[in-house]
């Protein structure tokens, strides 16, 4: 079976074959083989800007040109021709957001008294992760991660008093990581 695929949010060029194949002894499995040309093409053009620089033999430069773009996707069942790379895609965000949770933001509490408390804390760890995902996504241009952007924010200081408080000036990093999210640190505020 063979078909070509256009994703239209990523603009790829992918042309895929199916092959049938046993990854373990009795167990049916599909390989995905395909090939992005629109990656192939930036490889390429990479590849071709640094061969002199690496002294790169004629040989060396086929056998790498002839290995980019390609890629394979193993399944344990068939796969509609439209949901092979969406489906990729998707899982490929799902571990994104896990991967953060686990790293960022304590997903695997030491202690769990009950089902609820765990159910609570997944909930929590997930919204703290999709929070951390947007935090990275509003920040990719920018010089900070959002490790860094709250390590600038916590140094943003305060008087307080009974009935008021009153934000001190924020600092350099602090103001462009407020302007980043548009944000106005308030001069006071009334309690």
């Amino acid at each position: 079976m063979v078909f070509y695929y256009r994703i239209i949010p990523l603009s790829y060029n992918i042309r895929i074959q199916c092959a049938e194949c046993e990854l373990v002894e009795g167990h049916r499995a599909y390989a995905y083989i395909g090939l992005d040309i629109d990656r192939k093409g930036n490889e390429s053009r990479k590849l071709f800007q640094k061969a002199k620089a690496l002294s790169m033999t004629d040989g060396e430069v086929f056998d790498r040109l002839s290995r980019q773009g390609v890629f394979v996707l193993v399944s344990s069942r068939p796969v509609a021709k439209d949901k092979i790379l969406p489906t990729y895609y998707t899982r490929q965000q799902i571990e994104q957001v896990f991967d953060i949770g686990k790293n960022y933001a304590d997903m695997l509490p030491l202690r769990v008294q009950s089902e609820d408390t765990f159910r609570g804390h997944l909930l929590l760890t997930f919204i703290a992760s999709a929070i951390i995902k947007k935090l990275q996504i509003r920040l990719k241009d920018s010089p900070y991660s959002p490790i860094s952007l709250f390590a600038n924010l916590r140094n943003q200081k305060c008087k307080v008093y009974d009935n008021i408080i009153i934000t001190q000036e924020a600092f350099k990093k602090a103001n462009d990581c407020y302007k980043l999210f548009e944000i106005e640190c308030p001069v006071e505020i009334v309690r």
